[in-house]
């Protein structure tokens, strides 16, 4: 039998190789960027649905009318639906693991995407799933067999064939009858006429995660491979005309496109790794007239992390973290250095002043470069203990006389780092009276903890009108009665010990706060006077409270300077 012609020339306007190449280029690039950061899938994802959803429009006007061949209208048909494609694998795998959540590969994703964007992509693949039903059952049966046109089923088939169109049509039926059937099962449960039961979900390990997301890459480069195999041969096959350039506008518009938005989402990550190798940080909202919230985001345009992605981002307010290369033993020197000699003429009395004002910033300096410490292993241990993180992606060292655990993954240690390096800056400069650690849930987005450190900088507050009143109240007052004497010197044992107790209330909290399910992320806030240097990096945030939440109050501990108290809030299980 010969080979059906296309008559008055095709249509290449509708496949041509402008816009074949931006289909690929979409194609190969959901591949990637899923690959090396899922959470900048975004606009990658949005190119494809204009693609698809452009080339469906024009599939509309044309197919209907008898303008376009069989083998047009089944190439076309099959770029609109390329980017759904690349769901067949996944869906298949749960359905041999039976949806066990554990296996799910939608579950090991860092990808956010918007409530608009969801509603577009699911009518679209719902109106592309009716018309691939009507081609197979109705445009294809219809047409006189008097020629033969060829499509893609590992080799050359003559669409005609009627396996072929048995095979393609019970594909497109059963993604339209599964849209409709995830559709009703979503509604059923806002309506609860279905319950989900919640079932703790098994912890996913970094193995494991790691596995999927390989299998995952070598399914889409399987599926991208087949489907621009498919579309080029059946243009060889049935000798479709194209014109092989791209100097029409129509086809030069599609391509650019294409190539500027994969290319620049490419750019920005690995911009973005060279430079910082951590999430995006932000600065977060004032609280009150005389306060600033600070917050840091790990994650999503992250991520990662948390990624941050892996890790996650959700604050409330506070802040806790210090340089890791400081030791406490270093920060609490407080010795005098010894007077110059050219100094020994000078007055005695303004001697000893000086030494004293030296000997209080060095004591203040070091006990803040302590409590920055302090919050630094509060942060590690908080997500250890309350397992934001897998048990496996923490290792243990000796501090405050116990056995901590930090993390071990990059992605959060650098975003660890990058905080303490600026709260170490703010503690120092006595701007930091709270840190806050807010643990959220992924799904929901609903904020489930909250640590807070309240920091209390003696006499910090009373320096300012200390002069003013000095005369007026020192003769009412008995002696040793100052209120904004400093505490009495600890030694360092004691402060160790006093921390050491904090951490073990930490580590007993599992018994009495709520077991967390799912995934969770975490975000880190600052509370810091109205006058800090904030970088630029940073971005004001609500303090990210818990509704109805119930409180308890740990230990706290006190240097000669500063005074630290902890309260943890929670949401009660329903």
């Amino acid at each position: 039998m010969v080979l059906c012609t296309v008559s008055d020339g095709g249509h290449p306007d509708m496949y041509g190789l402008g816009i074949g190449l931006a289909f690929y280029i979409q194609w190969i690039g959901v591949t990637a960027v899923e690959y090396i950061d899922e959470s900048q899938l975004a606009p990658v994802r949005l190119l494809g649905l204009a693609l698809s959803a452009s080339t469906f429009i024009g599939l509309l006007c044309q197919g209907p009318a008898g303008h376009l061949s069989l083998a047009e209208v089944y190439l076309v048909l099959l770029l609109a639906m390329g980017i759904y494609l690349f769901t067949v694998p996944v869906y298949l795998w749960k359905a041999v693991t039976r949806f066990n959540p554990y296996w799910d590969p939608f579950r090991c994703t860092d990808e956010e995407q918007s409530p608009i964007y969801r509603i577009m992509d699911f009518s679209l693949m719902l109106a592309l799933s009716c018309v691939g039903v009507w081609f197979w059952c109705a445009f294809v049966t219809d047409r006189e067999a008097d020629c033969d046109t060829y499509g893609f089923f590992f080799s050359r088939v003559a669409i005609e064939n009627k396996v072929f169109k048995a095979f393609n049509a019970l594909v497109y039926l059963v993604i339209l009858l599964a849209s409709i059937g995830v559709l009703l099962l979503r509604a059923g449960r806002e309506l609860d006429i279905f319950k989900k039961k919640k079932k703790k979900p098994r912890r996913i390990r970094r193995i494991h995660k790691a596995t999927i997301q390989g299998a995952k890459l070598l399914s889409n480069i399987t599926v991208t491979t087949i489907l621009i195999a498919a579309s080029e041969l059946t243009i060889s096959w049935n000798k479709l005309p194209r014109d092989n350039s791209v100097s029409t506008v129509a086809q030069a518009i599609p391509l650019f496109v294409s190539s500027a938005i994969v290319v620049r989402v490419i750019f920005l990550y690995f911009a973005r790794a060279q430079m910082e190798n951590h999430p995006s940080a932000v600065w977060s909202g004032s609280t009150s007239s005389s306060r600033r919230s600070c917050r840091k985001d790990p994650g999503s345009d992250s991520i990662p992390p948390p990624p941050p992605s892996p890790f996650a981002s959700p604050p409330s307010s506070g802040k806790g973290t210090v340089c890791a290369s400081t030791s406490p033993a270093a920060l609490a020197v407080t010795e005098t250095m010894p007077p110059s000699k050219s100094s020994s003429s000078s007055d005695p009395a303004k001697d000893k002043s000086k030494d004293k004002s030296k000997v209080h910033k060095l004591a203040l300096k070091g006990s803040a470069r302590l409590v920055a410490e302090f919050f630094q292993y509060s942060i590690h241990s908080i997500l250890f203990q309350r397992g934001v993180y897998p048990a496996e992606d923490f290792t243990a060292v000796k501090k405050y006389g116990l056995n901590m655990l930090v993390s071990a993954d990059d992605q959060v240690k650098a975003y660890i780092k990058k905080i303490m390096s600026q709260l170490d800056k703010w503690m120092v400069g006595g701007k930091i009276s709270k840190l806050v650690i807010v643990i959220t849930d992924k799904d929901t987005g609903e904020h489930v903890e909250r640590w807070q450190f309240d920091v209390q900088i003696f006499g910090k507050s009373s320096s300012k009108s200390k002069s003013a009143s000095k005369s007026t109240d020192q003769e009412n007052q008995a002696p040793g009665s100052d209120p904004n004497e400093a505490t009495p010197e600890k030694s360092e044992k004691e402060i160790q010990d006093e921390i050491a107790a904090i951490f073990r209330q930490i580590t007993a909290s599992v018994t009495f706060l709520p077991q967390l399910n799912g995934d969770c992320t975490f975000n880190v806030l600052v509370y810091a006077d109205a006058d800090s240097d904030v970088p630029v990096e940073w971005g004001d945030s609500d303090a990210k409270e818990i509704n109805n939440a119930e409180r308890v109050q740990l230990r706290g501990f006190s240097t000669s300077n500063h005074r630290v108290d902890t309260i943890v809030s929670y949401r009660l299980a329903e």
